[in-house]
Order: structure tokens, then C-alpha cells, then sequence
């Protein structure tokens, strides 16, 4: 039989004999010949259709055909034949009735049953005097279309379950059709055959409901009683002019919610143009398309928006529902309230915050007692506060940062693929989505691209992912580019509207929707709100309470009318992201009662209650100068958890109310308030800024307060000084009040561009506030305090280090009634002055009792920031005296320590300072996992300035002890990441380091074009480094191609440089300047550049910069006529780890023996070469050679 049966998408027929098994007891002999015809007529009919018989089911059939219209055609024609044939039958056996009246009794009766005006059991028995009444055949049908598989002569699949149940809901006589075969045959129905939609109902054992139609033909009854489904299923809910985009998760979640059936009000509770409308009519369709869920009875739309009163509620839901007031003594309320106790349905109302002051909440909290089917899920700017009301708070929609939108770009290699990435990326970000549908409905074919994804992100972040305001925004693109309509939102709300046919006025501007919204205010929270706009970001409830005088009811009012969300703020150690080492842990929370008390307002919310504060001037001004006192209390009062055990709370409570903070700095810096600064908020914000590695915000506070206080003050910092020695008195001529003030914020601000290298480091704000400590005199200890440790400490890092480390010896030793703080700080820096290159090892103990010192009060405050310092500084000076084990101990301890206080700046410093441990180890192979980790953590915590520098320094190490392959990878990535988020310095390093490693692949001319771009960024930074190492590269250059005479004049302008710089520096460039006076042929004054080289890399501990020194030797040997010495000198460095690769290649043809020398022996013969003496340079090579042999 599988031969002939059709595959695929087929047509199923179902038929069955409405009570058969009554008509059997009943007729059981005329139904035998009855039975026999129906049979008969159903084959025919099928037959001669085309179709097949599958199978006889008791009294009925189920069989299938290739097209819809042949089954529906084999179903009208059946069913007429069954009507005509079992009329007949009905009028023969009834004329077997003796009383003829009693027959023609019967025979209506049977008639009117046919004709549905009547059961068939109507005439009553008594009646006939019959001994076997005529059985009346009613056959019922049921047709769907769908794919069904065929497997041993039989069908399988969902197909024919909805076909039977399909079946099952009709009355005999009556034909009916799924929603698919229908939309299959209505273009081709028979002459006078028409369809009737039944509506959806939901049928037995069938998850999804069925919108069923009836076959309507002349000569078949029309009227049946209703449908015998589980209930007709309706779906009333308005069609979205647009596709829904994004907040799957929300659905989900109020999906979730509404299978509970212990819940029965959700309220979806947000700001005017959030989506709350358009989110709930999603998640009511989700239901129906799931056949509804605990709603049996279908899911009702309920627009309350066009209602005046609350009353008015009761006829706007009846309506909805179909259901009809009857004239009773009973009020329309409680026949709805009755009427709806028989229902399992939900209802969604739609803008519920109008009608709340006017009870509009009490019809709803019935419905919830009376009805304990019904469910209703509300939308409404204010919460219902009705018993058992469950929220669900709607905020913005997500659009990607800066940050994302750069590494986006970054890691394609072209425009396509970034495009590519960009489109992947938007489904995690429906604001911009949904820009680019609303763009493109103004601007026909707008998509997102490399090149306008950032605008657009930078719109939807504006608007902060309101739906109504990304809309409107959009619509612009008529007129305006993406950077002008950003330009226009940050000017002023009333770009946000739109002229747009067919908007409600309520929803045709920001303003007009935010109107609505203040009208709902009380005077008081009307007074409120515009004080509170001033806040950027979270805000907590004391300083609302100290800015506003606002209370904790006040404050949930306006939570309750969503003007704000309650915020929760995470514990310290929670898995947060970090944007370059600022934390932002206020995330909206769906409770109206925030266990951090801490709220937030929507921007464009703020925006708007800051325009109805710039209206009363006396109260906006009475606002910002109670903030401004406030969060300079706040760090005032925060320094003592900031270096105690509750730092890393500390830290994180300045990083949530930066924002709020940097405001009330401007305060008081336009206002002259220097002393404020200085005194309640610097330190703080010093510390805070060294901890989380945020130098790059802070410092421009410090630039605008220097700037006003040297315009106030009349002084200008001067790049040179004369005061080099300890201070004594010496006047600057600048006003004594506010000298004090500079000189601290000079200082903090200088210590800021060293350690985080956002400008090149120049003396002059250094030296300035040297001077003003010269002529502060005694006095200048206690008057700069903390700052006068760190004035020493920079002044001796990078001006003269001798009078700083008086200066500090001499503080350390009477601190007087200094804070213990800033004692401990001075014993550190003094410390680290003393931890250098050459120190002698009687300094470095020096150093290392003045950290114990400073370690023994850090613990006892319990500050681990400063511990994990401390333990760097220790490694320093372990590592200083070959210790290396013990280095890497203190190294074990200071990661954690920085960690637990989130200081992800000192967590890199400790990893690079292991990279140091181990190259000094003698083991460089050992350091490239440790900048994969450091790679890690920065793209962990998102900082992108330490992945930059962790990219340059992989790329530096990589190329001498690694490939050039990995060091341009590297470098290549360090140069994108620069670009993408503006760090000129590094721009400037990386072009720099890419023209090294194009010399060293053989490459000039890339090289020099390279060397090129850095001079320009160098000239433009007046980075006298940069142009210094510009100058190496190009003596480099010229020595690879013999012209000596550049390259001595190169070199020399390096080493004009270097005599002040680091000893690495010196080195190369003492290398550098004798390669090219050996290749001019001057080798004595080129072999005393060398020994003065190497004498400088064996007194430095740098046991890494020894090959290039000695790899100059010997190629001064190889010239001199001395091969053995040559030989000998690269057979040593070729067997030793810490060679870099380019010295290799240049020495590896001077012998060819390759052998395992071990780090002791290749130590003793450099400390031999090292040695050495000769007056010239034949003598010098001879007892070099001997003393190597």
C-alpha cells in the first residue's frame, strides 16, 4: 500500500458518526444497513476525489489526498450524499408506524434534529408504537494540511492528531477546516461554498490553539451549537506597526511569571517611552501563540490611556471582553466582577498611571479577590501599591560603550569584517537595532556599519536605550547627520519629537510624554526632583537627604512614579566589569527597596527636572553648593577607610560618586576655594587615583584647578630653577596663601603624569613646587605634609636626587607631629630613592629597613594597597642583589594584596616585575606566559591603557628573545589599541618600536617611514626621550648600511641624551657611537665605548644588558687581527639565554661552535674581560685574549 499513498505535505480527512453509540442501542439492526451505506458513500466520495482510505476507525474514516481541494470537495460531496441517503432511509422506516400522525411526528422530529433545531432523542417513545425506530446518520468532518510521515502503510505525526481533534470539536452535518487548509482552498472553492472563521479554540491534548473555519453550502445546515473544543480561545490584542526588537530576557521573565499560578498582577512599571506597551503586547502574544498558558479563555488588550476616571475602567474592560450589561438591580461592576469569575483569561491595561489618583487601582484589586482565573498585567509610570502586585521594572535597552565598539574594530582586518563583527554584536545590543529599523524607515537602506556604528551607539547611550527617545532621534536623519542630532540632544530635549501622522500627542515629544509624567507629582516631590538632577549617575540617600532635604518616602515616591530606580550596589570582590579601572556597580533593581540605598534617574529624566531647575536660579545655586560641602565631607571623612581594611569599600564609594565629586571640585575651583581642595578632597582623590589606576580622570581636575590658581595668583611655572640643594629660604614671590595650594596640587599632578604617562614628563611643575618649599623653608614639612614626601620623591627621581634624599633622611628622623600616614609613606620613598641600578648593597639595606619600618604601620592600619608596595619594592631590592628566589617571594605576596583592593595597576606592576625575575634569572622563555596573563587581566578589567603597555613590553621582549614575527603581532595589536581610545604617548612609542622591528627584518625603508611617523608625534609631545630614541633608530639604520659618519652623528646625539637617562640607554648608545668610530677607523677611542659600556652593564646587575658590549668586542677582536679572542667572546654569548636574537645574528659568524656554557662560567669571563687593562688597543685584546683563554 506505501506504493500508492502520498509523502510530504498531504491533506488528512477525519469522519465519525456523531453518536453512534446511542444510534447502536438504540437501532441496532437499521443501523447495520445504515452503516453499510455510510461506508459506501464515504468511499465513493474519496475515491473519486483522488484520495485514499488509510483506515476505518469503529464509525468513521480517516484518509488523506495529495491536494487540499480534493479533500474538501470529497467532504462536501459525502456529506450531501449522507444527508439525502439518510433521509430516505428515515421516511421508509418510519412509514412502518401504525398511527400515521405518530409517523409524521417522528418524522419532523428527526427532521428538525437533521436540520440542528433539535436533540435526536426529541420524540419521546411513547409516541411510536414502532419496535425499531429509523436510525438518522449525522456525520461529522474535520480536514488539516501538514507534513505527516509515512512509515509501514500508515501515517505519523502531529498532523493527523490536529486533524482528529479538529474532527472532534464539530457537530454531525458539519464540516470543518484548520487555518492552514483554509488559507489553501478559500481562492478555489465551489460555486456558492464559502468559510466561516470559527475563532481559535484550544483542543484536547493539542499545546498550540487552532483557528478553525467552517464549510458553509447550500443544502447543508449552517447553524451549530458551539464547538466542542476546551473553550473558544480568543486572542484581543493590537497589531505593532513594527517588529519587536530586543529584551528576550525580560519576556522570558514575565512569561515565567504569568505560569505561576500563584501570581495573578504583574506591573510593568517605567518612565514615559520606555516600551512598557509595546513589551507587554509581546508577551500577551507569546502566551497565545502558546496556546495561553493557565489563560484558557485568551488574552484581552485593555487601552486605558483615552479614560478620564477610574470608573470608566469597568465598561472600557467590558467592552474588550465581549461581555453585554444586563438590566438588574445589579451595578455593572459587580456583573463584571461575576461574569469574570468564570474566566481564565488576562487582561493587559494598558497606562494605568492616570487614573490612580482617582481609585483607579481598586477595580483592578477586586478583580484579583473575585476572579481567581483572571491575571492582569498592567503598564503604568507608577506602581498600582495593590496587595500582591508583582513589578517588573523596564529600563533602557543595552548599547555597546566606546570600549566594545573599538575592539570591534580592532580585531578585524578590514572594513568588511569589522561590518561582519558589528552585525554579530548588535543582537547583544537591541538600542542600536532598533535605531537602524527606525533609521531606515526615514532613510531607506540605513544599516549599521563600521563607520556610523559609534554615532549611533553614542546616541542610544544619550537617550540612554529609551525606546521612544531612540525613535525620535532617529527620525532626524531626514535632515541632520548622526554627530549633529547627538550634538542636539546633548543641547536640549526638543530635538526629541516628531510632527509624524498617526502619534498620539502624549507620544510626539520626550517633553510632551515627561509633561505628563510631572503632572503626577506632588508639590513636594515637584520642589524635590529638580535638586536631585544634579546628581550624575547614583546617588545615595544621605547625600539626596543632605542636597534636597529629601526623605526615604519622598525618595520611593518618586521610585513608585518612575521618575527613579533603586540601584544595587555590588560587594567588593564581586565579578563586575571595569572600565580602565573604574567600577560601575549601580545596576537598576527590580525591588522598590534597595538593600544599598542608592537611586539613579534616567538621563533624559534628569535632563528635564535640571531645565526646571535652571528656572528658579536661588534654588539651583542653594543645590550645588550643598553638594559641593557634601562630597568634599565625603573624602575628607573617607581617607581613614581609604587606608584601613575597609579600603577596597572605600575606593569603590569614591569610584560610584566620582562623577558627583568632580562636580563639587568644579564648585569650589571656580569659586577660589583652593585650601577646600587641598585639604578635604586631594589626598583622597590621590590615593584613590594610584589604586585603581585612574590617574587619566583625575588629572584633569588638577589641571583646572593649577590653571585658575595661577591666573588668581599671577605665576606661571618655570621650566628651569637654581634651587638644588636643601631648602632654605628662598622666595618665589608667590602669595603665601595660596602657595601651599599649588605646590601640593603641582605635585599631585606630576606624580600622575609619571606614573601613568599621560604627558611626557617635563621639570617644570616639579621645580616650581620645589622652589615653593625653598621658600617655605622649616615650615615646609608641616605645611605641605603628605605632599612634601612626594615632592622629594619625584625631585629625586628625576631632577637631583641628592638634596631629596636629605631632605627626606633628615624627616624621617624628626617627622615632629607629622600624620603617621605620611610618616610611613616618607620611610617607603625614601626607600625607593635609594633602590637604583648601582646602588651600593649598603643602600639597599639602607632601603630595606626603612620598608620595614613603613610595612610594620601599613599592617597595623591594615592597609594592603600600600603592603602590596611595599612588597614590590622589597622584590626590587631582592632582585638588585641576585636573590631571586626570595624576589619572587615578595612578589607572591604583593599580587594578592592588590588584588583584594581591585588595584589592577599594582597587579601588573607585580607580573611585570616577575617578568624581571626571571629574565635576570636567565630564563626570558619564562616571561611570555607572564605577559599572556598580564593580557588577560587587562582585558579582564577592560583597562585598556595596561593592555597597550602589556602588548608594547611583549613586543620589546619578543623581538629579543623571541621572533619578529611575535613582535610585530604584538606591536601592531599595542599601535590598534592606542588608536582606538586616543593614547598619543603610546602612538608615539609604537611607531617607534614598529620602525625597530622593520630595521631588524630588513625592511628600511618601511623602517625610516616609521622612525618618521614618531618624530612627528615625539615633536608634537616635545618628548625630548622620544626624539632621542628617534636618533638611535636612525644611527642604527645608518650602521646596517656602513655609513659610519651618520651614524657616529646619530649615536652621539643618543648618547647626549642617555648620559642622563637609564643605564639600558647608555649602553646601547656607548655600543652605538663605538660601532661608528670603529667602522671610521678610530678603534682606541671605540674600545674605550665599549669597556665603558660593559663596566656600566656588570656594575648594573642587568646581567641582560652584557651581550651587546661584549658582542663589540668581539667584533673588534675579529678587525684587530685577533679571531680566537672573536670566537671565543660569541661562543659565550651564542650559549647564553640573555643574548638578543639581533646581537646573535651578528656575532654567530664569528664561530662556528655552538656548546652549553653554564650562567657562572659566562659570569666569570665577563667579570675577567671586564678586568682587563692595556694602554692600547693590541695590549688590550692580548690580555683579553689570555685572561678568556
Amino acid at each position: 500500500m506505501n506504493h500508492i499513498l502520498p509523502s510530504g505535505t498531504v491533506t488528512f480527512l477525519f469522519t465519525d458518526i456523531e453518536g453512534s453509540t446511542q444510534l447502536w442501542e438504540q437501532f441496532p439492526i437499521a443501523m447495520r444497513d445504515a452503516l453499510a451505506r455510510h461506508d459506501e458513500i464515504l468511499r465513493m466520495a474519496i475515491e473519486s476525489h483522488g484520495g485514499h482510505i488509510v483506515k476505518n476507525l469503529g464509525d468513521g474514516v480517516y484518509a488523506v489526498f495529495n491536494r487540499a481541494g480534493d479533500a474538501v470537495a470529497a467532504a462536501m460531496a459525502a456529506q450531501l450524499e449522507l444527508q439525502a441517503t439518510s433521509y430516505e432511509l428515515h421516511i421508509q422506516n418510519a412509514g412502518t408506524i401504525a398511527d400515521p400522525l405518530t409517523a409524521d411526528r417522528v418524522s419532523n422530529g428527526m427532521r428538525d434534529a437533521t436540520f440542528g433545531r433539535g436533540p435526536v432523542t426529541d420524540p419521546p417513545a411513547a409516541d411510536s408504537l414502532i419496535a425499531n425506530p429509523p436510525p438518522l446518520i449525522r456525520v461529522r468532518m474535520g480536514i488539516h494540511t501538514g507534513e505527516a510521515e509515512l512509515r509501514e502503510g500508515d501515517y505519523h505525526g502531529s498532523a493527523l492528531n490536529r486533524a482528529d481533534r479538529i474532527m472532534s470539536a464539530g457537530h454531525g452535518e458539519q464540516i470543518l477546516l484548520s487555518a492552514t487548509t483554509a488559507s489553501v482552498c478559500e481562492g478555489s472553492l465551489p460555486k456558492g461554498a464559502t468559510l466561516r472563521d470559527m475563532g481559535e479554540h484550544r483542543l484536547r491534548g493539542l499545546a498550540r490553539p487552532e483557528r478553525i473555519y467552517q464549510l458553509l453550502l447550500p443544502g447543508l445546515p449552517a447553524d451549530f451549537p458551539p464547538l466542542r473544543s476546551l473553550g473558544e480561545y480568543v486572542v484581543s490584542l493590537p497589531t505593532p506597526p513594527t517588529r519587536f526588537i530586543g529584551r528576550a530576557h525580560e519576556v522570558d521573565q514575565i512569561v515565567d511569571l504569568l505560569s505561576d499560578a500563584g501570581i495573578h498582577l504583574i506591573s510593568l512599571v517605567g518612565p514615559g517611552g520606555m516600551g512598557k506597551t509595546r513589551l507587554a503586547i509581546e508577551v500577551a502574544s507569546r502566551l497565545a501563540g502558546e496556546g495561553g498558558g493557565r489563560f484558557l479563555d485568551g488574552v484581552y488588550f485593555v487601552p486605558l490611556a483615552p479614560l478620564s476616571a477610574g470608573d470608566s475602567m469597568v465598561m472600557a474592560i467590558a467592552q474588550t471582553v465581549g461581555f453585554r450589561f444586563r438590566r438588574s438591580e445589579e451595578t455593572p461592576r459587580r456583573q463584571l466582577l461575576d461574569y469574570l469569575r468564570r474566566k481564565r483569561i488576562l487582561l493587559v491595561m494598558d497606562n494605568f498611571e492616570h487614573l490612580l489618583k482617582e481609585g483607579g487601582a481598586d477595580l483592578p484589586a477586586e478583580i484579583l479577590e473575585n476572579a481567581p482565573d483572571v491575571g492582569i498585567l498592567a503598564t503604568s509610570r507608577t506602581r498600582l501599591n495593590v496587595q500582591g502586585e508583582h513589578l517588573v521594572i523596564v529600563s533602557g535597552m543595552r548599547a555597546p560603550d566606546a570600549y566594545t565598539i573599538r575592539r570591534l574594530q580592532a580585531r578585524a582586518e578590514s572594513d568588511e569584517e569589522a561590518e561582519a563583527a558589528i552585525s554579530r554584536a548588535a543582537t547583544d545590543y537591541p538600542a542600536v537595532r532598533l535605531f537602524a529599523q527606525s533609521a531606515a524607515r526615514v532613510r531607506p537602506g540605513f544599516r549599521l556599519t563600521n563607520h556610523n556604528i559609534a554615532d549611533v551607539a553614542r546616541i542610544c547611550r544619550q537617550v540612554e536605550g529609551l525606546p521612544l527617545g531612540i525613535e525620535l532621534a532617529a527620525a532626524w536623519l531626514e535632515a541632520l547627520t548622526l554627530p549633529e542630532i547627538a550634538g542636539e540632544i546633548e543641547r536640549s530635549l526638543d530635538i526629541l519629537a516628531t510632527e509624524q501622522r498617526g502619534i498620539p500627542d502624549r507620544q510626539r515629544s520626550i517633553r510632551a510624554v515627561f509633561d505628563t509624567s510631572w503632572a503626577l507629582l506632588s508639590d513636594r516631590e515637584r520642589a524635590i526632583l529638580p535638586m536631585l538632577s544634579i546628581f550624575r549617575g547614583g546617588f545615595a540617600r544621605e547625600s539626596a537627604e543632605f542636597v534636597a532635604a529629601a526623605t526615604l518616602r519622598d525618595l520611593l515616591g518618586l521610585v513608585n512614579k518612575s521618575w527613579l530606580q533603586p540601584v544595587e550596589v555590588r560587594a567588593p570582590g564581586d565579578d563586575q566589569p571595569v572600565r580602565n579601572g573604574r567600577s560601575k556597580s549601580d545596576t537598576p533593581y527590580s525591588s522598590p527597596v534597595p538593600s544599598s540605598g542608592r537611586f539613579m534617574g534616567h538621563a533624559l529624566l534628569r535632563q528635564y527636572a535640571e531645565q526646571k531647575l535652571a528656572e528658579m536660579p536661588e534654588l539651583a545655586e542653594q543645590a550645588r553648593d550643598r553638594q559641593a560641602r557634601y562630597y568634599a565631607r565625603f573624602l575628607e571623612s573617607n581617607m581613614r577607610r581609604m587606608i584601613g581594611p575597609e579600603q577596597a569599600r572605600a575606593y569603590d564609594a569614591v569610584a560610584e560618586e566620582f562623577d558627583d565629586i568632580s562636580q563639587a571640585w568644579d564648585w569650589w575651583t571656580r569659586r577660589g576655594e583652593y585650601g577646600r581642595l587641598v585639604d578635604q578632597m586631594l589626598l583622597a582623590l590621590f590615593l584613590y587615583a594610584s589604586a585603581r589606576f585612574v590617574g587619566t580622570e583625575v588629572a584633569p581636575l588638577l589641571d583646572q584647578a593649577i590653571e585658575v590658581l595661577q591666573a588668581d595668583a599671577g605665576y606661571k611655572t618655570r621650566e628651569t630653577s637654581t634651587a638644588t640643594s636643601a631648602f632654605v629660604g628662598h622666595s618665589t614671590g608667590v602669595p603665601d596663601p595660596l602657595s601651599t595650594e599649588l605646590a601640593s596640587l603641582l605635585v599631585a599632578r606630576t606624580a600622575i603624569y609619571v606614573n601613568y604617562f599621560t604627558r611626557e614628563f617635563t621639570p617644570g611643575d616639579i621645580r616650581a613646587a620645589w622652589d615653593i618649599a625653598v621658600s617655605l623653608g622649616d615650615e615646609a614639612p608641616r605645611r605641605l605634609g603628605f605632599w612634601y614626601v612626594m615632592l622629594n620623591l619625584i625631585y629625586g627621581w628625576r631632577v637631583e636626587r641628592a638634596p631629596a634624599l636629605a631632605n627626606l633622611r633628615a624627616f624621617v628622623a624628626a617627622p615632629g607631629d607629622a600624620l603617621e600616614m605620611t610618616i610611613a609613606t616618607a620611610h617607603q620613598v625614601l626607600a625607593r630613592l635609594l633602590i637604583r641600578e648601582f646602588a651600593p648593597e649598603s643602600d639597599l639595606l639602607e632601603a630595606r629597613h626603612h620598608l620595614d619600618t613603613a610595612m610594620a604601620i601599613f599592617e597595623r592600619w591594615g592597609n594592603q594597597d600600600a603592603m602590596a608596595g611595599a612588597f614590590s619594592d622589597q622584590n626590587d631590592i631582592s632582585t638588585l642583589l641576585g636573590r631571586y628566589d626570595e624576589a619572587l617571594g615578595y612578589l607572591d605576596r604583593a599580587q594578592p594584596a592588590a588584588e583584594s583592593v581591585g588595584n589592577w595597576g599594582m597587579v601588573w606592576i607585580t607580573l611585570l616585575s616577575r617578568r624581571e625575575v626571571y629574565l635576570q634569572r636567565g630564563q626570558p622563555e619564562l616571561m611570555f606566559p607572564v605577559f599572556e596573563e598580564m593580557l588577560a587581566m587587562s582585558r579582564r578589567v577592560s583597562n585598556f591603557r595596561l593592555e597597550c603597555w602589556t602588548l608594547g613590553w611583549d613586543s620589546i621582549y619578543a623581538l629579543r628573545y623571541h621572533s619578529t614575527e611575535r613582535a610585530l603581532f604584538k606591536r601592531q595589536a599595542a599601535m590598534l589599541v592606542a588608536d582606538e581610545f586616543g593614547l598619543e604617548y603610546d602612538r608615539a612609542w609604537s611607531a617607534l618600536e614598529l620602525g625597530d622591528i622593520y630595521r631588524l627584518m630588513g625592511d628600511a625603508e618601511a623602517a625610516r617611514r616609521w622612525y618618521g611617523v614618531a618624530l612627528s608625534r615625539f615633536e608634537q609631545q616635545h618628548n625630548d626621550m622620544g626624539l632621542a630614541f628617534y636618533r638611535r633608530g636612525l644611527g642604527d639604520l645608518a650602521l646596517a648600511r656602513g655609513d659610519w659618519a651618520e651614524a657616529e652623528t646619530h649615536h652621539r646625539a643618543y648618547l647626549d641624551w642617555a648620559i642622563t637617562g637609564d643605564t639600558w640607554s647608555r649602553i646601547y648608545a656607548l655600543c652605538g657611537v663605538g660601532r661608528a668610530e670603529m667602522g671610521l677607523g678610530r678603534s682606541d677611542a671605540a674600545l674605550g665605548r665599549f669597556r665603558e659600556a660593559l663596566g656600566l652593564a656588570v656594575s648594573s646587575a642587568r646581567r641582560d644588558t652584557e651581550s651587546l658590549p661584549v658582542a663589540c668586542i668581539a667584533h673588534l677582536a675579529a678587525s684587530a687581527g685577533h679571531p680566537a679572542l672573536a670566537a671565543r667572546l660569541a661562543e659565550v654569548l651564542l650559549a647564553s639565554p640573555l643574548t638578543w636574537n639581533e646581537t646573535r645574528q651578528w656575532i654567530s659568524a664569528l664561530t662556528p661552535n655552538r656548546r652549553e656554557i653554564g650562567l657562572e662560567e659566562r659570569a666569570g669571563l665577563i667579570n675577567r674581560l671586564h678586568q682587563t687593562t692595556g694602554e692600547t688597543v693590541e695590549t688590550w685584546l692580548a690580555a683579553a685574549e689570555a685572561a678568556t683563554a
